[in-house]
């Protein structure tokens, strides 16, 4: 067969590579024909099927049929119901038409005896594998060393529940059933299991291990090690970059990704992933983008510890995931950056928008409060050529000492507005005004050169005529940077002068302690817990599960919610065994006089989570 030599070892003969008994040219040459068969394959599978933009779009026969084996009648949102069988569609197809193919040709290289299911590599390619083997059981049996071996690429094992698969595996395992499918290799000695997860063969070792008194006929192989038992060293490599790349192309032929979806009930966890960005390891690394780079001098040493100090040790990074519009907006546009990815002949200019108006709300937010929230705002206007004025009236005229321009362009007039002054006004007011300050004169200069970039290379480049096409995306990375970093600046750097009210509550930062408290009772199964001083007690208390759904709000706070709990004021904080738990919990009237209601208004001071322990069984020979 072409590309099969009977040489052992890795040798060189006239120019061609061989590895073990392949001229690896000849065995590259074929797999890329596999792949072209494959990727033609999926193609005309994936052509005409749908259009996943279309709000009713058309089922197939195969839709149908999936669609057919669920609860269409019970569940009518189906807004993602095709992600599932495109997966299936994609494993089907690589089993098929990919890896199947491959194997069954190195194996005939080698001159291994074997037979696949029903005749054919080509199984059932709109299927995952996990469904194939539940049908056919193996993949293909081959012989080796002796023995007649069954391979497969999904685990043997099944829930416990599953006894008519565990007696499969008893039958044709122990009992030399045959196996259906197959005409000449129908009863196996062994069964393999090849493992696709990239695993090593260390970590893989322990489930092969040798139970004494125990026949056990059923090896997990990886990968590697399977293609190096059969076909030699070098070979894997090959199968794998091959395979790999052609997967990579059919993921785009079928060009469907599940994007996650903002709801109620996630949002949470979108806003942590954006907090991780503004940690303390995070923002050690940001660094202010200039359009111009080395224009500018750098943030000094000391005001870059001063401005990390506060943001962290006030917890501002809350403030950039919270309810106030700068927040909203940055969190709009890192939705906008996660879901749409680069490459895509879109302008780019909407995934930076959240970005741009971030910055100048938050800087709106400092002037506002400047001003203890009140609506006639006032801001040194630049005073223009054709303006009289006296100087000398201090209350309405001030020399402007950062205007480079002479004459008359040095000075400014008061003004009072009752709309909001524009980013440059902006800037120059938090440059102004000392009492804001929380860095130096060097530190406040280096922040307005940021903003000041901000505004004129980021901000006023991409609101009008000009795209950002996707040639450009790096500018979108550019803006996304400095828009974080000018918000982490902002922060640190500057005081809010509004005394009637918290800063937390002014930068729209939330309580969110009963939400974390909730997920890690609904959702992690925590279920026992030590609280302190709550109505006077201090104790253990355990979990109910007897709460309605919860409700969330636009922001992602859980609404209403309530989680009850029974009080173990006996209980041994390091004694409790859960059987007794349950058993006190059985009693209503226990529970009825125990019981303890969290909200968010009555959310403990201190909770933590404690281990659920069972009470170890005496054995019977154990002496009292």
């Amino acid at each position: 067969m072409a590309g099969c030599h009977n040489q052992g070892a890795n040798i060189i003969v006239t120019g061609v590579i061989v590895v073990g008994n392949f001229d690896i040219e000849q065995v590259q040459s074929k797999m890329d024909e596999i792949v072209r068969d494959y990727i033609y394959r999926l193609w005309q599978s994936r052509n005409g099927r749908r259009n996943y933009f279309s709000n009713a779009p058309t089922p197939d026969d195969q839709a149908s049929f999936y669609h057919s084996q669920g609860f269409q009648v019970l569940y009518k949102g189906l807004a993602n119901k095709y992600i599932v069988e495109e997966e299936m569609l994609l494993e089907g197809h690589t089993r098929a038409f990919l890896i199947n193919p491959i194997i069954d040709y190195l194996l005939g290289c080698q001159g291994v005896r074997h037979e696949w299911y029903y005749g054919s590599t080509f199984s059932n390619p709109y299927i995952s594998n996990r469904v194939h083997e539940l049908d056919a059981y193996v993949e293909f049996i081959f012989e080796y060393q002796g023995k007649v071996i069954g391979c497969r690429y999904t685990s043997d094992s099944y829930p416990k529940e599953m006894t008519v698969t565990l007696d499969r595996n008893f039958n044709f395992l122990y009992r030399n059933a045959e196996i259906p499918g197959f005409e000449q290799l129908k009863i196996v000695d062994e069964l393999w299991v090849v493992d696709w997860s990239g695993i090593s063969a260390e970590a893989l070792a322990p489930t092969n291990k040798r139970i004494p008194g125990l026949i056990n006929r059923c090896r997990n192989i990886t990968a590697m090690d399977f293609f190096d038992t059969l076909f030699g060293e070098g070979i894997f490599r090959a199968f794998r970059d091959t395979t790999s790349n052609a997967i990579k192309d059919a993921t785009d032929i079928i060009a469907l990704k599940a994007v996650p979806q903002l709801l109620p009930n996630n949002m949470m966890a979108f806003k942590d992933l954006i907090s991780v960005g503004f940690s303390k390891e995070e923002t050690n690394r940001f660094s202010y983008i200039f359009r111009e780079p080395g224009t500018q001098s750098n943030l000094p040493a000391g005001d870059l510890t001063i401005i990390q100090t506060i943001f962290h040790k006030n917890g501002y990074g809350a403030a950039v995931v919270g309810d106030a519009d700068f927040a909203k907006s940055f969190i709009t546009s890192e939705y906008l950056f996660q879901i749409l990815k680069e490459g895509l002949g879109i302008d780019y200019t909407a995934v930076v928008v959240g970005y741009l108006k971030s910055v100048e709300q938050l800087l709106y937010l400092y002037y506002i409060s400047a001003f203890d929230g009140k609506n006639k705002l006032c801001y040194w206007d630049e005073c223009k050529p054709s303006m009289k004025f006296d100087p000398s009236n201090s209350s309405q005229y001030r020399y402007a000492p950062y205007n480079k321009r002479k004459k008359q362009a040095c000075y400014c007039h008061a003004k009072c507005t009752d709309s909001a002054p524009d980013f440059g006004h902006l800037s120059y007011f938090l440059r102004d005004n000392d009492s804001l300050w929380n860095v130096s004169n060097q530190g406040v200069e280096y922040i307005y050169s940021c903003l000041d970039d901000f505004r004129k290379s980021c901000r006023n480049s991409h609101f009008h005529k000009d795209n950002i096409p996707h040639t450009e995306y790096k500018e979108v990375k550019r803006i996304r940077n400095n828009a974080k970093v000018c918000i982490y600046y902002l922060l640190g750097g500057f005081k809010l002068l509004d005394l009637s009210q918290s800063a937390e509550k002014q930068l729209g930062v939330g309580d969110d302690s009963f939400d974390r408290f909730y997920k890690t009772v609904r959702q992690e199964g925590c279920s026992l817990f030590w609280v302190e001083n709550v109505d006077g007690y201090t104790g253990l208390i355990y979990y109910l599960n007897q709460d309605a759904p919860a409700t969330y709000s636009e922001s992602g706070r859980i609404r209403d919610a309530e989680l009850k709990f029974v009080k173990l004021p006996s209980a041994d904080r390091n004694g409790a065994f859960v059987d007794e738990i349950q058993s006190l919990c059985q009693s209503k009237e226990y529970t009825d006089n125990n019981m303890m209601v969290i909200t968010r208004e009555t959310m403990p001071t201190l909770i933590v989570p404690e281990r659920l322990r069972r009470k170890p069984h005496k054995n019977k020979n154990d002496v009292s």
